[in-house]
């Protein structure tokens, strides 16, 4: 034992000397993008002004090529006001080039910056309409900059690629803890740099919600939770407009119009439980007096940790399939999913674990299985398909843990459990008939006006209810043709977020942050064949696996086709011949049913247990690493 702990010891203190390290490395690739600035800075230089033809126009040129790191424009605007730099840049090569590009001026923020970065021997700024504006100043600086989420996020990575480099035993053993630190660390970064606005996929409306199951019976809004319900979010792309976006949120919550108190009837308490994460830590912020930016903050921080502890268990508890399972939720999306105001991150946690859960009790050969075994997963089942029913055949999982309890049971006990049973599936069909007899009544009446699309649209489920009722084989041909063609998971509704792989688009995605770009399905593509296909030789598969693959593949043809048929009946235009609304990011919670499903003897790897979860894990690192860098660095903060 005494060695045991020393030997754990000598692990620990490495691992500290590791994130030292990675935060030295950090603050040297930081001052590595600081060096033009510390070589070559000087302070902002102001351009010249003139108008012509009612345009107002900024320009100056330098002699020698001169290093520029940011344009800076102060002054007062009336809109979102557009407008065009041209650069003339000398590259590392002394090539001149001519850059064009266009950038816009928020009338909420004081002042509008754009990155440069480059050599240049002229710049021009142009304002199309001069009346829009009301220009203090335009000026270009190349001061030094550490900025703080870069050498945080850049710190995590290193950290923990020295981890998968030099700690491939403690890698294996405490994968789960490695999850939880990488999970935590990159959510808690992307919280801190999103700020405090919707993203996400209708995270406005999520947020609603949550705010609302954030009070009791009455509600006092906030000016700046308000303005959050809006979908116009303030468009960043630098660091210092990410700080004035918290300045102003925080200024309209203290000095705002006062909203006076109403009564809180617009959520029930199927929210508040889907929600219940996010709104105690809103709840929290607003205990603590703490400005907006940051109750706004924790409310995201609530359902990441949420999310990730859940996830913690499930890799925890699996005994098959760990690494899989802790690629996947280290993914980008389903990170992303979890730090955002949207209850998919539960989604994909609830079921997950349940999944997990239900593999463990029923794959085990030694261990009985005891009734009270079935409300965990059932409770997560539930949870996860309350938000969205589609995922209701995940209970299906439920059935070979029901077979064991029976095979186990005594004649009296087996009574007791067939009566236990019928009665919940005798609720569950009375709370199904509640929900659904308006709806049915709507249809088989020939009415319309029942429920679709909250944001609008020519959508009407009864009324599409009734189209299908009419022309059913036609529908069962349009389900199949949409569900199998393979290239419509990614109805945005926005074309320039609608160009990707489905596979990028379900595990490479951070919405409006950016997406990684198809040629990085040559790395994603190896990785999900090498975890879901091919098995190392240290993993057995279980001998009574046969039945739980038929139920998996149930629960998975089940829950796509209830997907598509939702879609059409609340987000597709009545009668349309095709199918709107569904995302690569539904599939998720089908990671581990297929990688059950797809667990084979045939392929097997001569590999080492260290080396396939090194392999893995250097790989999901990269992939996440990346991504986050483009959309969340590059693309927001830089």
């Amino acid at each position: 034992m005494k060695k045991l702990l020393q030997g754990r010891e000598k692990t620990y203190i490495r691992i500290i000397l590791e994130l030292f390290l990675a935060v030295i490395l950090a603050l040297g690739i930081e001052a590595a993008f600081n060096f033009q600035s510390f070589t070559n800075g000087f302070d902002p230089i102001g351009l010249e002004q003139r108008e012509n033809n009612g345009r107002l126009i900024f320009t100056q040129n330098f002699e020698e090529p001169t290093y520029v790191k940011k344009l800076i424009i102060q002054g007062t605007f009336e809109q979102k006001v557009p407008y065009t730099v041209s650069l003339k840049t000398v590259n590392d090569f002394g090539v001149e080039e001519t850059v064009r590009f266009q950038d816009k001026a928020n009338n909420l923020l004081e002042t509008a910056f754009s990155n440069i970065n480059a050599r240049i021997t002229r710049i021009r700024v142009v304002f199309s309409d001069a009346d829009l504006v009301s220009i203090d100043g335009v000026s270009v600086s190349n001061q030094v900059q550490f900025n703080k989420y870069r050498i945080l996020f850049f710190s995590f990575v290193l950290f923990f690629a020295l981890v998968i480099l030099f700690e491939k035993t403690f890698l294996k053993r405490r994968i789960e803890l490695v999850y939880l630190a990488a999970s935590l660390g990159v959510g808690m970064f992307t919280i801190l740099a999103s700020g405090p606005q919707a993203i996400t996929w209708d995270e406005e409306a999520h947020f609603r919600l949550a705010y609302l199951g954030s009070f009791g019976s009455t509600i006092t809004w906030d000016p700046a939770a308000l303005s959050n319900c809006s979908r116009i979010p303030i468009e960043l792309n630098t660091g210092e407009e990410r700080v004035l976006l918290d300045r102003y949120m925080n200024q309209l919550s203290e000095n705002g119009e006062e909203i006076p108190e109403e009564l809180n009837t617009g959520i029930g308490i199927k929210n508040r439980m889907i929600y219940l994460p996010m709104s105690v830590m809103l709840k929290l912020g607003r205990m603590l007096d703490l400005p907006f930016s940051w109750q706004y903050a924790l409310g995201r921080m609530g359902n990441l940790l949420c999310c990730v502890l859940i996830n913690f268990l499930a890799i925890s508890l699996a005994k098959q399939k760990k690494v899989l399972l802790t690629a996947m939720a280290l993914m980008p999306t389903t990170i992303f999913q979890g730090c955002m105001y949207t209850y998919d991150g539960i989604i994909f946690s609830c079921l997950t674990l349940g999944t997990v859960l239900c593999y463990r009790f029923t794959m085990s050969e030694e261990r009985k299985i005891q009734p009270w075994h079935l409300l965990l997963p059932l409770a997560l089942f539930g949870v996860g398909s309350m938000a969205k029913p589609v995922y209701l055949p995940f209970v299906l999982f439920l059935i070979p843990m029901i077979r064991k309890i029976f095979a186990d049971a005594t004649g009296k006990e087996k009574r007791i459990y067939q009566i236990s049973i019928g009665a919940v599936c005798v609720g569950g069909v009375i709370v199904a008939a509640v929900y659904l007899a308006p709806l049915l009544s709507s249809a088989l009446n020939g009415l319309g006006g029942y429920a679709g699309d909250l944001r609008g649209g020519e959508t009407d489920v009864a009324a599409q209810l009734v189209t299908i009722f009419q022309h059913p084989i036609e529908f069962i041909k349009l389900l199949f043709r949409e569900i199998t063609a393979g290239d419509n998971l990614r109805n945005f509704g926005d074309e320039s977020l609608n160009r990707f792989m489905a596979s990028n688009l379900m595990f490479l995605n951070l919405y409006v942050l950016g997406n990684l770009t198809d040629v990085w399905s040559f790395v994603l593509l190896p990785l999900l064949g090498f975890l879901f296909l091919l098995s190392p030789d240290y993993e057995r598969i279980p001998l009574n696996i046969k039945g739980m693959r038929w139920i998996s593949a149930a629960v998975v043809i089940l829950s796509v086709i209830l997907i598509w048929v939702s879609m059409y009946l609340y987000f597709t235009p009545v009668g349309m011949s095709e199918i709107e609304g569904v995302q690569a990011r539904y599939y998720l919670p089908f990671i581990m049913p297929v990688a059950y499903l797809l667990w084979n003897r045939r392929l097997r790897l001569k590999i080492t247990e260290e080396r396939y979860t090194q392999i893995a894990m250097g790989v999901t690192l990269v992939l996440t690493a990346v991504c986050f860098y483009q959309g969340v660095i590059v693309g927001r903060v830089a």
